[in-house]
Parts: C-alpha cells; sequence; structure tokens
C-alpha cells in the first residue's frame, strides 16, 4: 500500500516536471521566434496569478504549457505571412 502511494508520488513528480520542461522549452522557443523573455514572463504571470512556475499545481502548468504552444502558432504564422507578402 504504502509503495503503490509512493509510485504515484513519484509519477505525479514525472508529469509535472514534464510539463515544466515543456513550459520552459515553448518559452526558449518564443524567445527565438523575437519575443522578449520579459514579455513571455509577463504572459506567464498573468496565467499563474502571480505564483511562481515551479509552485503552480499541474492544472495550471497545463495551461501555461497551451497558452504558450499558442502564442507559438501565432508568430510562426506571423512569420509565414510576413514571407510570404515579400515573395
Amino acid at each position: 500500500m504504502l509503495l503503490d502511494t509512493i509510485k504515484i508520488g513519484l509519477g505525479k513528480a514525472k508529469n509535472r516536471n514534464n510539463k515544466l520542461e515543456k513550459v520552459l522549452h515553448l518559452k526558449d522557443k518564443l524567445v527565438k521566434l523575437g519575443y522578449n523573455p520579459s514579455e513571455i514572463d509577463y504572459l506567464i504571470n498573468i496565467r499563474t496569478g502571480g505564483q511562481k512556475i515551479s509552485k503552480v499545481s499541474i492544472e495550471t502548468l497545463k495551461e501555461v504549457e497551451e497558452m504558450l504552444d499558442n502564442q507559438v502558432k501565432i508568430a510562426l504564422k506571423c512569420i509565414e505571412k510576413i514571407q510570404m507578402e515579400m515573395m
């Protein structure tokens, strides 16, 4: 019983770390696409209610991940549009 509880706790920690890694990866991707890091931090701050990203719930991490993923998609569409207009 205790072992099962420990396994569940480890699984949740691993899932949380994976989500946190994805959020950091998306943040880096946005910086490479031209966003200022402080802009991304501001977006994250709004979504987390001012909490540190390392302290938020897994549900909030999922929301942040989804928001940043949407921002990446928007940025890529804008870049594509500009490139098409330059042709």
